[in-house]
């Protein structure tokens, strides 16, 4: 088929510059979601229970100075899922209350997790702080947790005429064994 030169190159603009034009920006989206995917994927692995195990141990701060943990667990436990590029999170408490929650990713090892307690219309958030350390030549992998809009609160009522406002959130830090530290 003849055409005129004006016409060919109209062509050739409209149906090969465009159609390769969106099929790279298809491919070069897809692959740098990819690329996120796996270094997020390699960089917070290590967090994910095994199996259906509750795994990680739950401490609670001392009153007397926060930045230190109790002795003794506080008898929470935590299972970790890493998939699909998010970290999911479900906490049994020492009481069998059940919350689970989402982890987001603000910024390196630090994020905010949105929790929904499952047997009562209760919510909250909490910061988030992932890392690691080392304690009798164990490394240990941590989550340290501190409630962001101050404590959660709930009404007990003691009878009739009373409703007393409690609170029993603290910041609490929950570690897993990760290794031995050379």
């Amino acid at each position: 088929m003849f055409c005129k030169f004006d016409l060919c190159e109209f062509y050739n603009v409209v149906f090969g510059g465009l159609l390769i034009g969106v099929i790279t920006s298809f491919i070069f989206v897809w692959l740098t979601k990819k690329i996120e995917y796996y270094n997020f994927k390699r960089k917070y692995k290590h967090l994910q229970s095994s199996n259906k195990n509750f795994d990680w141990v739950a401490y609670s701060m001392k009153k007397s100075n926060g930045r230190i943990r109790e002795d003794y667990p506080n008898g929470a436990k935590m299972h970790i899922i890493v998939k699909h590029g998010k970290i999911y999170l479900k906490l049994r408490q020492s009481d069998e209350r059940l919350w689970t929650g989402e982890l987001i990713i603000q910024q390196d090892n630090f994020g905010i997790v949105g929790l929904k307690y499952t047997d009562m219309h209760e919510y909250g958030r909490r910061e988030c702080v992932i890392g690691k350390f080392v304690e009798n030549g164990i490394l240990f992998d941590f989550l340290f947790l501190t409630p962001l809009n101050g404590r959660i609160y709930y009404i007990d009522k003691q009878d009739d005429s009373k409703s007393i406002v409690h609170y029993n959130y603290d910041t609490e830090i929950l570690i897993r064994q990760g290794g031995s530290a050379q």
